[in-house]
């Protein structure tokens, strides 16, 4: 067998393939990204978006990590001393533990020294100089320091989780909200938290969280700007996620439909091959990604 004479692009089942090639095509000059949100607003219960003619000003990101780098640039803007850094994401937290309603619980203590402040949420102390990410703290101590209130708790671990997760694709257009996609293929939507470990701090396992609602707590409650969520998998999901899905009026896309609307014309050949000739693509049944 040579890669040369194998045609991987027909059986390839790589989600992160299928996303970097529809970033790629709505990276495109043309009618790509009309077309696909035009696809998402005949989608919608209501569209609730004033879809505007800015779409040549869209921004189109990948793995969209936006607080891990936020965190990072909070310490990292030139002239910027590690006492004002520190200041700099206290203030971030406290921000954001204000518009939840947490910075005041009597166990949390936003003004304590920085190795006082970092060993709240994290037992190892191996970070002391620099209030260490959100995305290190432990969920053991998330749960103690909710002193008995599941809404606390909750909050507190989902404020954590949206420091770890890297929605699939965003695409920011001015004047609209963000479109936020979820890829799924042949894997089952994530839930948090994922460790044994962690989940036995949740009273009844069943409770954990939806991988897709992390994502709306975090462009909701932390950056302010609620989503337009969407998720792109090979066939419509079935049962309890179906129903979830719907309650929230989240639209799903099937990659098909998404990519026949597509123009190849300014791609390689292999874009178009991928799209035409990809088994995975056309498998029937139901998609593992339901719950």
């Amino acid at each position: 067998m040579a890669l040369s004479e194998d045609r991987f692009y027909s059986f390839l089942r790589e989600e992160r393939q299928f996303c970097a090639v529809l970033s790629h095509l709505l990276l495109q000059r043309g009618n790509n990204v009309g077309n696909f949100v035009d696809l998402l607003s005949n989608r919608l219960t209501a569209v609730s978006d004033p879809w505007t003619d800015r779409l040549g000003e869209a921004e189109i990101y990948v793995d969209f990590a936006y607080l891990r780098d936020k965190w990072d640039n909070l310490g990292a803007k030139a002239g910027r001393t590690r006492t004002e850094a520190n200041e700099s994401k206290r203030e971030f937290i406290r921000g954001a533990f204000d518009r939840l309603g947490i910075s005041h619980a009597p166990s949390i203590n936003l003004a304590a020294p920085v190795d006082e402040f970092n060993g709240q949420f994290i037992s190892r102390q191996n970070i002391r100089s620099d209030i260490a990410s959100p995305h290190h703290w432990e969920v053991k101590r998330l749960h103690e320091l909710a002193g008995g209130s599941e809404e606390t708790f909750s909050l507190l671990c989902k404020f954590k989780w949206s420091f770890n997760i890297k929605p699939d694709l965003v695409i920011v257009i001015p004047g609209c909200r963000p479109i936020c996609i979820e890829a799924k293929l042949e894997s089952r939507e994530a839930f948090y938290p994922t460790s044994a470990h962690d989940v036995r701090h949740f009273k009844d396992p069943k409770t954990r969280v939806r991988q897709l609602a992390v994502q709306q707590f975090m462009f909701r409650e932390l950056l302010q700007n609620p989503a337009q969520h969407v998720v792109i998998a090979r066939d419509i999901p079935h049962g309890n996620q179906e129903q979830w899905l719907r309650d929230n009026r989240i639209p799903v896309l099937k990659w098909l439909d998404v990519f026949a609307l597509m123009d190849f014309s300014g791609s390689l050949p292999f874009v178009r091959k991928l799209f035409d000739e990809n088994s995975t693509l056309r498998k029937s049944g139901q998609n593992p990604g339901t719950a």
